[in-house]
């Protein structure tokens, strides 16, 4: 048996699969060789007919090889030539190299050794490659003995399109397949409910198929009884446009029907039957219709009179639509009229005239009288045509007189109610109406009689065969000959129309209830856009009653910004595009933005002009919030990304697939073109891109933390920078990616090194102010005892020389501890506005007369300078201090430069040192030719005690107090010095922009004495008593505490006596402040001095002030302190 299965594997995909330049017809293998050729099993060739098989191959038009016993290819007919360039190039391959793909080839390989075992033909199919193209074939395998040779027949049928065609289909039915499964979910997702609104909805078509069916059966009734009615008959619409006229319309006034439909019915009526034609319309748009008399304009010109009964129509929610008219011709009527108008007048004025002659008269009168009885003869027949109009016409007709009896009828009126005129005539006209409707006559008649005519009044008739119809009644009161007064009426049978009408309004009522019951919006709304309809979630997503929507324009619930729009979109719904999409925000009366989706539907009629549109809708404000936030969301990552002041770059394969705008500044490049491509060791240091070669393995691991290193970075010019690097693995565009972030540290590192300097020196001091704080304490008790010994002694005295001495070391040791205090900045300080020129001037000076001749000082500064806001003689200390240390690096002379400039200092500036800040400053350039500092001693300047100077000619806190002012006025200092090159100071302090005047105040002493009570508050036995002394000798009593707690317990006993509080701060177990803090809850208006080592600023907080009087600083002397006490005990008696 053949093996005609094909090897199982995959099916080709696109690329694989070759782009034929024509599809191959399919060709039967059994049409192309002899039996001998498709026998099963093998089959021999002698060598004579050797030539004849290759001519037969030559001849077939598929491709056609010989395979050898080793596999190769030793034939090739001209067929090869349709899929290879060159067949030549396929002689002497191996058949397996035919197969591009290996799974292919060892199939073929396996099938080609079993036809070589068993002689037994194979079939496959597969994809081959002859000579530079591909082909998808189906191959046969037969084997061949020739002579003592044996080979493999090969025949390729070329299956190229089909699969093709196959692979085509596969990839339409898996989209095919995607969307019913998108379809078959979407439908899923559809509510049961919606399923019965189907059903509803199906059965409503049908009935209102069946109805519009009946309805033009209806019509085609109408139509032809109208074509057939003797009278003319018209129809126009809401605008006066004629849209139906039937033949005898076009008899009368002699235009053609299309050149009558379309034009207003005023083209054909003279202009004063216009404007009564304008004013009864009016008046039958309330009345329900009625008759009038027109003259209309024929077409040769001649006039026309006629009676015109209209009705009106209307449509939905009573608007009308427009009317019909039955147009009976009177002309013949109107000429007899005239006539016998001409001659009444003639006669009666002839009788005026003929009064002298009676016999004339007479005669006269005679003729007159014969001449009368000819019109009355032409009146008569005036009455029979008159009569047989009535008794033709295709409307039913009766009269009544006032009593209800029926005085005649019609033959229509006869025919349609199936009576005879004996059955008839002479009845009450109650006989033919159901009991209602005899209720109704009863009910208009007085009015009828009184008025003279009524329209449209329905009633409800009996047949003869007892089936009831409906008619409407138009009714004038007339004069009768024989009758006298009596109501003629023209009836119609509106009975098919009832029965269509409560059909559609059913199943309008129908469908209404299924639109009610839906949860979109839905309206419906004419042409111009005015709203007919709406449903019940229409009304309550607008917060109106359908009665106030109804009637409003359905762009008038639309936004102004949006209104112009779906207008624009609204105007392009015809009936070549019958349906549209739209979106626009509304606020409903909650006040809160929705949006809302419509699905607009044209809808047109039989002479498919568009008449109204149907809106279904739906709130889509979750959705549109959900885009909007998603838009947002992406903008958000966009602009994080796209303004963010990091590097941000995605590595994918170890090469850069996006970078950032703040990467491309980073690397020093132009645009990310320059990045983008490029491998991510590339600008990195040769040194670190070991470092960076380990990245990439960690793209295939599943962990998603960041990775964060340091390295150098390699501009695109080749300039190094510190860097730092965070990495963490990310999924993008499907492929794993290494997402970077990376940031140059140059400036942080000096900034950080700057910062550690700052802090180091702030930690120094804050310990000099400690140290300072504990000296303060023990020279006020040197000072305060000496001062109190040098009271007992005399000039002359052997000890006063000595005690001065003391007094004069104790207050060198305070000026020591105050320049202590400046360095950490603990000093009280009195800024105004100095200008730091005026400065330099005077300091000139005073450094010109006391330095070395061989020290050239030279100024340069700068005009208009600003002002600083600094304590003057701290600005002259600066000077002085970094003066003396220029004139000690310059030993064998050399320049001295002190240089002012206005300064603004910019971010770029700011971002490399630390202290300063944006804005306008005084640069204060102090520069020397010295010998300068090498770096190991730069690091250490501005630390206390701190020199290079010899023992005894230097203390090392000059410098550190320089940067402790500097500091305290909010400015910052720095300096370049190089060893045999010279030293630069420059120092920046805030620039004031306008000056402020500052006045001094002289205080005048007077007595320091007193007498009243005290409590002095320190931790220190020998402060306690030095201040009883002081306070003791000038006449005060003296109350002391060693702590806080004892000084509440005092206070509490002696609140009365006790006129001041003089405490410390820095006290053990209760501080200062707590002490304070209890001492107002005793009494709110208690005065306290405060006496501390430390400077005002730093003793009295903010919380303090208004609590404290006055501060003394300590090392204070006796005078001081009087002076404060003094100060705060005579504020009540000023």
């Amino acid at each position: 048996m053949v093996d005609r299965r094909p090897p199982k594997y995959d099916n080709p995909t696109e690329n694989d699969s070759p782009s034929p330049e024509e599809p191959t017809q399919s060709i039967k293998l059994a049409d192309l060789f002899p039996s001998y050729l498709t026998a099963s099993g093998s089959f021999s060739v002698e060598e004579r007919q050797t030539t004849g098989l290759k001519k037969l191959l030559h001849g077939m038009p598929i491709p056609a090889l010989l395979i050898d016993e080793d596999r190769s290819v030793s034939f090739a007919n001209d067929a090869c030539l349709k899929v290879s360039a060159d067949p030549v190039n396929v002689m002497g391959k191996t058949f397996l190299s035919l197969f591009p793909r290996d799974y292919e080839a060892n199939v073929a390989r396996s099938m080609l050794d079993s036809v070589f075992v068993d002689r037994q033909p194979r079939t496959c199919e597969g994809l081959l490659w002859l000579d530079k193209r591909k082909i998808w074939g189906r191959i046969h395998l037969r084997s061949l003995r020739m002579g003592t040779l044996r080979s493999i027949l090969v025949l390729i049928e070329d299956l190229t399109f089909e699969k093709k065609q196959l692979l085509a289909n596969q990839r339409h039915q898996n989209e095919l397949r995607r969307a019913h499964d998108e379809l078959e979910k979407r439908v899923q997702e559809r509510t049961a409910e919606l399923t019965r609104i189907n059903e509803q909805l199906r059965a409503e078509v049908e009935e209102r198929t069946q109805a519009q069916k009946q309805l033009r059966q209806s019509e085609e009734k109408y139509r032809n009884l109208i074509e057939m009615m003797n009278e003319a008959f018209s129809i126009r619409d809401e605008e006066g446009r004629i849209t139906f006229v039937n033949d005898k319309h076009s008899k009368m006034i002699g235009f053609s029907r299309e050149e009558t439909i379309g034009r207003p019915v005023s083209d054909f009526l003279d202009l004063r039957s216009y404007h009564i034609l304008q004013e009864q319309t009016e008046k039958h748009k309330i009345t329900k219709g009625g008759s009038y008399e027109a003259v209309y304009i024929g077409k040769d010109g001649r006039r026309i009179p006629a009676i015109i009964s209209e009705r009106p129509i209307f449509g939905p929610n009573d608007q009308y639509m427009g009317s019909t008219a039955v147009i009976t011709d009177i002309t013949k009527l109107k000429t007899t009229e005239a006539m016998l108008i001409r001659a009444r007048d003639d006669l009666e004025k002839r009788i005026k005239e003929r009064t002298a002659d009676l016999a004339e008269t007479n005669e006269k009168l005679l003729f007159e009288i014969s001449q009368r009885n000819s019109m009355e003869e032409a009146l008569r027949r005036s009455e029979f045509r008159f009569r047989q109009i009535y008794d033709r016409a295709p409307v039913m007709m009766h009269s009544i007189d006032k009593n209800g009896i029926i005085r005649n009828v019609n033959a229509k009126w006869l025919k349609e109610l199936g009576y005879s005129r004996e059955e008839a005539i002479s009845k009450k006209i109650d006989f033919i109406m159901a009991p209602d409707s005899t209720e109704t006559l009863s009910a208009v008649l007085p009015q009828f009689w009184h008025e003279g005519q009524i329209n449209d009044v329905p009633y409800k008739y009996i047949k003869k065969d007892g089936s009831v119809i409906d008619v409407l009644l138009d009714s004038v009161v007339m004069d009768d000959p024989a009758w006298g007064i009596v109501s003629l009426s023209v009836v119609r049978d509106i009975t098919d129309k009832k029965r269509a009408e409560e059909a559609l309004r059913e199943s309008e009522e129908r469908y209404r209830a299924v639109v009610e019951a839906q949860t979109d919006l839905i309206c419906r709304c004419l042409k111009d856009g005015s709203i007919t309809f709406v449903n019940t979630s229409f009304s309550r997503f607008f917060g109106e009653s359908r009665e106030d929507l109804i009637g409003l324009g359905f762009l008038d619930l639309v936004p102004e910004q949006d209104r112009e729009r779906i207008g624009d979109i609204l105007s392009t719904i015809s009936l070549a595009t019958p349906s549209d999409t739209c979106e626009h925000r509304v606020i409903p009366p909650d006040g809160r933005l929705r949006w809302v989706q419509w699905d607009l539907q044209g809808v047109f009629n039989s002479e498919e002009n568009l008449v109204e549109f149907q809106c279904v809708g739906r709130d889509v404000t979750d959705r549109k919030s959900a885009e909007d936030a998603l838009r947002a969301s992406e903008e958000r990552t966009r602009l994080l990304i796209e303004l963010s002041p990091v590097g941000i770059g995605i590595v994918r394969n170890s090469v850069y697939a996006y970078a950032n705008p703040a990467l491309v500044d980073l690397l020093g490049c132009q645009n990310p073109d320059e990045i983008v491509g490029r491998s991510l060791e590339e600008f990195f240091h040769p040194e670190d891109r070991d470092l960076t070669r380990i990245w990439p393995d960690s793209v295939s691991q599943t962990y998603r933390h960041a990775s964060h290193c340091e390295l150098r970075g390699l501009k695109k010019g080749g300039e190094t920078f510190d860097a730092q690097l965070w990495h963490t693995r990310i999924d993008y565009m499907g492929e794993p990616a290494l997402l970077l972030f990376l940031a140059d540290t140059s400036e942080a590192k000096i900034l950080r090194a700057q910062l550690l300097h700052a802090q180091k020196m702030e930690a120094v001091g804050t310990l000099a102010g400690g140290i300072a704080h504990d000296f303060n304490n023990l020279l006020t008790g040197i000072l305060g005892y000496a001062d109190l010994l040098l009271e007992d002694k005399k000039e002359g005295d052997p000890d006063h020389a000595d005690l001065q001495k003391i007094i004069r070391s104790a207050r060198h040791g305070a000026d020591l501890v105050q320049r202590i205090l400046t360095f950490s900045r603990t000093t009280e300080t009195t800024p105004r506005p100095v200008d730091l020129n005026s400065v330099v001037h005077h300091m000139k000076d005073i450094l010109a007369r006391t330095f070395p001749k061989i020290i050239q000082i030279d100024l340069a500064l700068a005009e208009d300078l600003l002002y600083i806001n600094a304590d003057y003689s701290q600005v002259e200390q600066v000077l002085i201090n970094l003066a003396l240390n220029a004139k000690d690096a310059m030993p064998n002379g050399g320049r001295l430069l002190i240089q002012t400039a206005n300064v603004c200092l910019n971010e770029e500036y700011c971002r490399t040192h630390l202290l300063a800040r944006e804005g306008d400053y005084v640069a204060l350039t102090v520069a020397d030719t010295g010998h300068g500092m090498a770096k190991e001693i730069q690091d250490h300047i501005f630390e206390p005690f701190f020199t290079t100077k010899e023992p005894g000619k230097g203390t090392g806190l000059g410098l550190p107090m320089v940067y402790g002012i500097v500091k305290q006025h909010g400015g910052f200092i720095n300096f370049e010095s190089e060893s045999g090159r010279g030293t630069t100071f420059r120092i920046f302090i805030p620039a004031l922009h306008r000056r402020t005047e500052l006045f001094e105040t002289s205080e005048e002493s007077g007595p320091l004495d007193g007498n009243e009570t005290i409590l002095l508050v320190d931790d220190e036995e020998f402060i306690r008593d030095l201040g009883t002394r002081y306070l003791g000798k000038a006449g005060y009593r003296v109350l002391t505490a060693a702590s806080g707690f004892q000084a509440l317990e005092i206070y509490r006993k002696e609140d009365k006596e006790i006129s001041l509080v003089i405490t410390d701060l820095m006290m053990p177990d209760m501080t200062g402040k707590q002490c304070l803090d209890e001492l107002v809850k005793i009494n709110p208006d208690v005065r306290v001095l405060v006496a501390s080592g430390y400077a005002k600023e730093e003793s009295v907080s903010f919380e303090l002030l208004g609590r404290v009087e006055d501060f003394v600083h300590k090392p204070y002397e006796k005078t001081q302190l009087l002076l404060a006490i003094r100060k705060i005990l005579d504020k009540d008696e000023i």
